[in-house]
């Protein structure tokens, strides 16, 4: 049995195309889906249709919820809110520019910065630590049964960096929006991990390409 995560589709934030207003860090804000986002939620739903699911969790956000409703109108299977399940809370950066605001994000990513609350938001260790109570849970109750949780990329990013041996958190990578990512179901002893990316320091390169793919 799986445990599966699904990402949202598409919203303004992050699909405004070559000649549109700059990427926007999305996070808490409540971005809807775009028609584009729309028409994956719904073909998610149908690729989902026959797979044996037994239920489907999601974030609170409406890109989420649609997406997850969507699954829901095909599969026949109901849906149920976890707010554990909200990305990572950037606080006074949600809804400005992604280039513009790299340079202040550098300190939170990585070693020591880790613990410190962005302003107005969260520390990336008490969001990733959400993450490892989640897959702890329903990891848990994947074992006899397939469970769909529809989220956000950072959500998936931090499942895919607790649940592996990985002693790097990649922020960027599958799945596209509107697209499926198996997590193994295992359990996280999320501090060991939290240690271990705390005592790391990127360079510079490697904090902005994190930055650029830290839209949820």
């Amino acid at each position: 049995m799986s445990l599966l995560y699904l990402r949202h589709g598409k919203t303004a934030f992050n699909d405004s195309g070559p000649d549109g207003p700059p990427e926007r860090f999305r996070a808490w804000a409540n971005i809807p889906l775009t028609e584009d986002g729309l028409e994956l939620a719904r073909k998610a739903g149908e690729k989902l249709k026959n797979s044996g699911i037994a239920g489907i969790i999601s974030s609170p956000l409406d890109r989420a919820l649609h997406t997850a409703h969507a699954v829901s109108a095909a599969t026949g299977v109901p849906v149920s809110v976890d707010h554990n399940l909200l990305p990572w809370h950037l606080g006074e950066f949600t809804g400005k520019s992604v280039a513009e605001s790299i340079p202040q994000l550098q300190r939170y990513l990585k070693g020591p910065g880790i613990h410190e609350a962005v302003p107005g938001g969260e520390s990336l260790a008490d969001f990733l630590r959400r993450q490892a109570e989640l897959l702890n849970r329903y990891g848990q109750q994947a074992q006899d049964k397939d469970l769909l949780l529809v989220a956000h990329h950072r959500n998936i990013q931090g499942a895919k960096f607790l649940g592996s041996g990985d002693k790097e958190l990649v922020m960027d990578g599958p799945p596209a929006p509107g697209e499926v990512f198996p997590i193994p179901s295992t359990n996280v002893d999320v501090e060991a991990k939290l240690k271990a990316l705390g005592q790391s320091s990127p360079d510079d390169k490697e904090r902005q390409d994190m930055l650029r793919s830290l839209n949820s």
